[in-house]
């Protein structure tokens, strides 16, 4: 992973953390992308799953219930979480090392005004 850990600095960031972190941004875009894709697809997959688990016969709040419980809405519910948890983490990735380099920017407009 390195960038120093994803940007977990204990110090200011130098020249070459900055090119080691805009060379990880554009490399994370398909990443970002795919991770965006398979949470959409999770996302739109939940009620699907919810109704392949519901019986035929029952009441409307029978049939919820058992919809519910099922394995394929269980696994489809694990496989949304999953698909946020990444995405979420990528996202606040690519954050940090938007913000590296906004730190870096400013520093170095502070030392050409001094």
């Amino acid at each position: 992973m390195n960038v120093r850990d994803i940007v977990g600095f204990k110090y200011l960031p130098n020249e070459k953390d900055i090119d080691e972190v805009l060379q990880r941004l554009p490399d994370s875009d398909a990443e970002y992308a795919r991770s965006c894709a398979d949470y959409t697809s999770a996302k739109l997959g939940l009620p699907i799953a919810k109704a392949k688990g519901q019986p035929d016969t029952g009441t409307i709040a029978e049939k919820e219930r058992v919809a519910l419980q099922s394995d394929v809405y269980t696994q489809a519910k694990d496989k949304l979480v999953e698909a946020e948890f990444k995405r979420m983490k990528l996202m606040l990735e690519r954050e940090r090392l938007i913000m590296t380099v906004d730190v870096w920017r400013s520093i170095n407009a502070n030392q050409r005004k001094s």
